[in-house]
């Protein structure tokens, strides 16, 4: 499995989406994000808002978290402006200045940690925000193998539980639940498939799980495979 999400406390130095590198200055936190101007036009869309105030010597701090979505294709700096736009106008219509924000795909499940990055300030204090920003958003994803392609069912180790160890293997699973391969049966490798369609689920920033629908003419129905065990038949 890819690794799973970092959590930096201040990324200053972001991807663009056109790859190379761009710097995103952020001076004093309530002066820089007070600046964005009201025309902004924001890309993001609210998804949840949770109240996460906590206690400091007795006192009550109000602190707000969001939890919103992004269409792909917008580059570093419009992330950011568009955390500082949502910043502001919470500022401003709520007083609050505690302020969180994580950033989903709109497909994610808004339970997990942020996706696509988060955006974490306190405007009493005199410093910079929190800003992350996955390398992965800018990244062009590309699935190699598409519907109708012939593919061949492919494992190349196993884990053996009597062993403890891991061993060549013979066979693949395939399952009826294209995220599930605890309860599943197995064809032998070097069985030929046809695929119906492809399952795709981002689990964090940087790991996205994808699975195949395929039909296999010898058994006469349609399975789910892992990504990882098939391969072209090229």
């Amino acid at each position: 499995m890819k690794t799973f999400l970092f959590y930096v406390l201040c990324v200053l130095s972001i991807l663009g989406c056109s790859g190379s590198k761009k710097k995103v200055s952020i001076s004093t936190a309530k002066d820089e994000i007070l600046s964005i101007k009201e025309t902004f036009s924001p890309d993001y869309k609210i998804i949840n808002t949770e109240d996460i105030s906590y206690k400091d010597n007795g006192v009550r701090v109000s602190r707000i978290l969001y939890r919103i979505t992004f269409p792909k294709g917008l580059s570093s700096t419009e992330i950011y402006d568009n955390f500082r736009y949502l910043t502001k106008k919470t500022y401003i219509e709520k007083g609050i200045r505690n302020i969180s924000i994580f950033a989903y795909y709109p497909d994610d499940n808004m339970n997990s940690p942020y996706t696509i990055g988060m955006f974490e300030v306190d405007l009493t204090q005199d410093t910079k925000p929190n800003l992350v920003i996955a390398d992965s958003y800018f990244k062009n994803e590309s699935i190699t193998i598409e519907k109708n392609d012939t593919i061949i069912l492919e494992t190349k180790e196993e884990y053996n539980k009597d062993t403890q160890k891991f061993q060549p293997a013979k066979r693949t699973k395939i399952s009826n639940n294209p995220s599930d391969f605890t309860n599943c049966d197995y064809v032998p490798n070097g069985t030929e498939a046809k695929v119906v369609d492809v399952f795709r689920k981002r689990l964090t920033s940087d790991y996205t799980w994808i699975s195949y629908k395929v039909y296999i003419e010898k058994l006469n129905k349609e399975v789910w495979v892992s990504d990882d065990c098939v391969k072209r038949n090229d």
